[in-house]
């Protein structure tokens, strides 16, 4: 006798399929227990009732996790089969009724025990679905509070200090499309220092050490929105350059980006033309 209780549907799946397609003599019987009171015991009573009445080395105790029950044997006779049933309702206290067991022949009932295990499969692919994107969520919240909350110790001061002491003027973007940054860094690389970040992880601690004249910010970051990031970089430094950056040139998504405190605008794809008129805007690179 072999009891199954790890993968037990996929596994049951797979044998109720291969009766489908090549019909055999096996008889099963099913115990419907899922959505019903947990029957205390009956696990115990359906591997000792089976081991009683149905000897043999080829009979299969599938536990499925929702709590079904599946004997199946090559052979289980009418008798034999009527008085295992019998017995474990016996032994958990319960009435023999066709709500909760059923006594099948498999070349007859296969196909129709197989869409039941089948559903179990899907409810538990939905559930652990579920219960995936939820530790995604948690883990992306986790990841944008660490983003926005994370100790920046750097005064505005110190940032303002730097800024205006610095001798080549910095420019920094932060913009998760490549194709989109290799473009700004092909255009300015060559006359200004330049940081190009794909993500927003850690941004606010480089733009603190950084302290750019100018940052050009794209909206639709992975982490975080652009918006988000501006607050707080506005907060940090308030005499900061923000440009934000974004395929949706709508009015509110320009409006709410200059109402957080962007100095600019630039709706993709942008051209050269188009970063230099802000560039050529930013008060400490024109100073320098």
């Amino acid at each position: 006798m072999l009891l199954i209780d790890e993968r037990a549907e996929a596994k049951l799946a797979s044998v109720l399929e291969a009766h489908k397609l090549d019909p055999e003599t096996s008889r099963c019987i099913y115990f419907h227990l899922t959505n019903k009171p947990l029957i205390e015991g009956i696990k115990d009573a359906v591997i000792h009732s089976a081991s009683k009445h149905i000897s043999t080395s080829q009979t299969q105790i599938y536990v499925c996790d929702d709590g079904d029950i599946c004997i199946i044997a090559p052979e289980i006779g009418t008798k034999e089969g009527h008085l295992c049933i019998a017995e474990i309702a016996t032994a958990v206290g319960i009435e023999v009724a066709k709500d909760w067991v059923g006594f099948y022949d498999l070349s007859v009932y296969a196909s129709k025990l197989l869409l039941i295990v089948e559903h179990k499969l899907e409810r538990r692919r939905k559930e652990e679905d579920l219960i995936r994107r939820q530790l995604e969520q948690q883990q992306m919240e986790r990841k944008r509070a660490a983003i926005l909350n994370g100790g920046i110790k750097v005064s505005a001061d110190t940032i303002k200090t730097q800024r205006i002491s610095r001798q080549q003027p910095h420019v920094m973007m932060i913009e998760d499309d490549a194709f989109s940054r290799r473009l700004v860094e092909n255009v300015l690389k060559k006359e200004y220092a330049l940081t190009g970040l794909s993500e927003a992880t850690d941004a606010l601690d480089i733009y603190a050490r950084l302290a750019p004249d100018l940052l050009f910010l794209d909206i639709n970051l992975p982490d975080v929105t652009g918006h988000e990031l501006l607050e707080k970089i506005i907060a940090l430094d308030p005499d900061a350059y923000v440009v934000m950056l974004s395929a949706n040139a709508d009015k509110e998504n320009i409006t709410q980006a200059m109402r957080k405190g962007a100095k600019g605008f630039v709706a993709k794809p942008f051209t050269r033309e188009k970063l230099f008129q802000y560039i050529d805007r930013c008060p400490t690179i024109s100073h320098v």
